[in-house]
C-alpha cells in the first residue's frame, strides 16, 4: 500500500478499529454478525467528528472475496488522498498563499 501502513487493533479516542491509517484519516472495521448496530453508528459518528473516515468489511468478504475487498480499500485510500489534498489546496489558498 505504499508509504501508508494500517496499524492492527488500532485505538483512536475511545474507539478501537480494526485497522487504521492514522496518515490518512481512514480506519478500516471488519462487520461481523452480532455486532449492535447502534454501537457502530456511535463510534463512526465519533471518528468521523475528529476527521477519520470509516471503511466497513464485511468478514465473509475478505474470506470470499479478498481481491475486490484490496481493490476497495486502494478505492478508499485513493478518495481520502484526493481530500487530503484538496484540503490542503483550500487551506493554503485561504492563507494567501504564504506558506
Amino acid at each position: 500500500l505504499g508509504r501508508y501502513t494500517f496499524k492492527r487493533h488500532a485505538v483512536i479516542g475511545s474507539a478501537i478499529v480494526d485497522f487504521a491509517c492514522h496518515n490518512l484519516g481512514m480506519a478500516i472495521v471488519i462487520d461481523e454478525d452480532g455486532v449492535d448496530p447502534a454501537i457502530a453508528t456511535r463510534r463512526d459518528r465519533s471518528l468521523e467528528a475528529v476527521g477519520i473516515r470509516t471503511m466497513h468489511i464485511a468478514a465473509a468478504d475478505i474470506l470470499d472475496t479478498i481481491d475486490a475487498v484490496l481493490e476497495r480499500i486502494t478505492a478508499g485510500m485513493r478518495l481520502r488522498i484526493a481530500d487530503k489534498q484538496e484540503a490542503r489546496r483550500a487551506h493554503h489558498a485561504a492563507r494567501g498563499g504564504r506558506r
